[in-house]
């Protein structure tokens, strides 16, 4: 098991190292993502890292030392994921949105600068100080103690899900916390090979357990959605009729959407997880 873990740690660093260097040459969509993914699962290790030592995690200082890069590739991620919204809703509604189209698009570009310009500045040291780190933490214990935890933590973060599921309020900020959550219980297991029998709190397959957290995000991408039309429309004056009309329609069935993946979320939550 510590083999894995030295592994899982070893190929998210690779990753981010290719796909930084990639990132500098492309605009590509699916670089971008691979990016950011590399540092989502590099932080669910530091996570699990520090619930095995009992402390803070002596890696967080470099970790978010990436965040250099991460958050203005995020930037980018949420424009890109929007694009590919707006063409399934142009193709529903039957509209064409040209004009937010090319807004989406300057804002785009807008972020690659950024991204560009944060990467200069970039340097690789916080890696191989989380090499070291990484290592010499997961040598402290037994196999046997890390698949123990393991299934200790899965335990507690599910007890975290359940408890953020049942506060009423500010509801779409617990969902977002709850997807966090959820991506690195899924990190976590794939390390794992999705089987920690120690866990009382795992109802579902892994499989099952990325459609969830896959509908979840799915929710969460039309949460953006409407922040960004809402952006668009007050950054503009409308006086058209029928296109405020359009705009209107466009709010409307990202709002229907969005109530639908909830609904799903809810009953596998209710249900499936008994969260």
């Amino acid at each position: 098991m510590k083999g894995e873990l030295r592994q899982f740690f070893d190929k998210q660093k690779k990753i981010f190292e290719e796909h930084l260097g990639l990132v500098k040459k492309s605009d590509n969509a699916e670089l971008i993502h691979q990016l950011r993914l590399s540092v989502k699962r590099i932080r669910a290790l530091f996570t699990f890292l520090q619930f095995l030592t009992g402390k803070p995690s002596k890696g967080k200082k470099d970790i978010k030392a990436l965040k250099v890069v991460y958050k203005p590739a995020g930037r980018i991620r949420d424009v890109q994921v929007h694009l590919g919204l707006l063409d399934s809703y142009e193709k529903r509604l039957q509209f064409e949105f040209t004009d937010y189209r090319s807004y989406l698009g300057m804002l785009e570009k807008q972020h690659h600068k950024d991204l560009k310009q944060s990467m200069k500045g970039f340097s690789a040291k916080p890696f191989e100080k989380l090499h070291t780190k990484t290592y010499k933490i997961i040598d402290q214990f037994s196999d046997e103690e890390i698949i123990k935890n393991a299934g200790k933590m899965l335990d507690e973060k599910f007890e975290l899900i359940s408890n953020l599921n049942k506060i009423p309020t500010d509801k779409e900020k617990n969902l977002h916390e709850i997807r966090r959550i959820l991506k690195e219980i899924r990190y976590l297991l794939n390390i794992f090979n999705g089987n920690i029998p120690e866990s009382k709190r795992l109802k579902v397959s892994l499989s099952r357990l990325k459609q969830i957290e896959q509908t979840l995000g799915k929710w969460h991408d039309q949460v953006n959605a409407m922040l960004f039309v809402k952006a668009y429309l007050n950054s503009k004056q409308i006086e058209d009729k029928a296109q405020k009309e359009k705009y209107k329609l466009l709010l409307k069935a990202i709002r229907r959407y969005k109530s639908s993946l909830l609904k799903r979320t809810q009953h596998a939550f209710k249900y499936e997880l008994e969260v």
